[in-house]
Formats: structure tokens, sequence, C-alpha cells
């Protein structure tokens, strides 16, 4: 190798250690905002829960002979059906509630549809629903999202909120890795819920696969 060919060679990889550096302060700032606005509606959605929750108890207390005065209260978004659960627009996007995972310390929003855009703020309703008991949340891997969720582990708990206040508790049972294209392991896996992510560099999927807890565990 001549001097030359050494300094371009020099040069070349210079700039592949540059732009790799790069793309990975990119990739956290992307991350980092990505978690800030989940929390930023999370914030948002438990309001709204609050909301209704008050305006519901008014409702009773007012067909109960009380005062109806407070049941005119009705929550700040507007909201709709869809697949059996409520939807709220919060922030210009629709939501249909929140999702706890206590192993990671992780409260995050779950908006109603899922694209690459919404998926930039929060976890997706991909498929199903909680009263069909074949929900799919899809997810980024960031850390702030999904991107420990590989780590869960057998009867580890999973907790959804719907925007009714309804709170519904699973148990992680398994999870499978499986390849980009095998997108119905997820719409039909048997399971009540099912978290999906991909895996660093997109090779595989992410499957936890959860069931309802029942009383028995």
């Amino acid at each position: 190798m001549n001097k030359k060919t050494g300094i371009a060679c020099m040069i070349a990889g210079v700039l592949l250690l540059t732009s790799a550096v790069l793309l990975l302060f990119y990739n956290r700032q992307v991350a980092a905002q990505a978690g800030e606005a989940a929390q930023t509606a999370l914030t948002e959605i438990r309001r709204e829960i609050g909301a209704r929750r008050t305006a519901q108890q008014a409702e009773l207390a007012a067909q109960s002979g009380a005062s109806s005065a407070a049941a005119s209260s009705a929550g700040t978004a507007q909201s709709e059906q869809r697949t059996g659960m409520t939807v709220a627009k919060i922030g210009g996007y629709d939501y249909v509630g929140y999702l706890a995972i206590p192993a990671l310390g992780l409260q995050l929003p779950v908006m109603a549809d899922c694209d690459l855009t919404r998926m930039g703020i929060a976890p997706c309703r991909q498929f199903g629903s909680t009263w069909t008991d074949d929900l799919v949340i899809a997810g980024h891997n960031y850390r702030q999202h999904f991107g420990e969720i590989q780590t869960l582990g057998a009867g580890d708990a999973v907790q959804f909120t719907d925007m009714d206040g309804n709170e519904i508790s699973y148990l992680v049972r398994e999870i499978r890795l499986v390849k980009p294209g095998d997108v119905d392991k997820a719409k039909n896996s048997g399971y009540d819920l099912v978290l999906y992510t991909c895996t660093y560099g997109a090779r595989y999927r992410v499957l936890v696969c959860c069931d309802r807890e029942t009383s028995g565990g």
C-alpha cells in the first residue's frame, strides 16, 4: 500500500466513524424526543380519564337524586368507539388508553391507529381490541418505548387502562422472535395481548405474548 492509498483509507475510516457517531447521536435524540412526546400525551390521557370518571360519578349521583350540576362535565376530548374501545382525541391524535409495565418502569400512552408518524410519538394499537382479547400494540425499539421488552420474563405483569378507566391486568406468557414478514403471528397469536417491536438492526420482530391475569395467576 503506497502512502496516498494509506492516507485515503485513513480519511475514509475517519469519515465512517464520524458518520456512525452522528447517526448514534441522531438516533438518541429522536428517541429522547419520542419519550418526551409520550409522557406529555400520558399526562393528558390521565387527566381525561379522571374527568370521565368524575362525570360518570356525577351522573350516577344525579340519577340517584343528587345535584346534576356536575354531571354536565364530559371530559376534555371528543370520543368515539373503535373495535369496542373508547377513543379520545388528544393533541390531534386518537388514543385508546395507556400501558404500564412495572418490571421496566414504563408507562406509555397507546394510540388508536398505527403508522410510522404515530409510532414516533407513542406505541400504537396495530390490531384487535381488549373487548375481543386480541389486542396487538406495536412500538419502536426506542429505550423510552419498547426497546427493553425482550428482557421481560414469564409471569411479569402488564396493565392496560382504557379511556373509560377500566384497568386490565395481564401476565407475560412467552417471548417470541419472528421474521419481519410474519405479521400474522402477531395478529393471530392466540394470546389476549401482544406487545410488538423490532430488534436492533430490524432483523427480527419481538413478540411479548400475554394473557389476562386470572384469580389463579
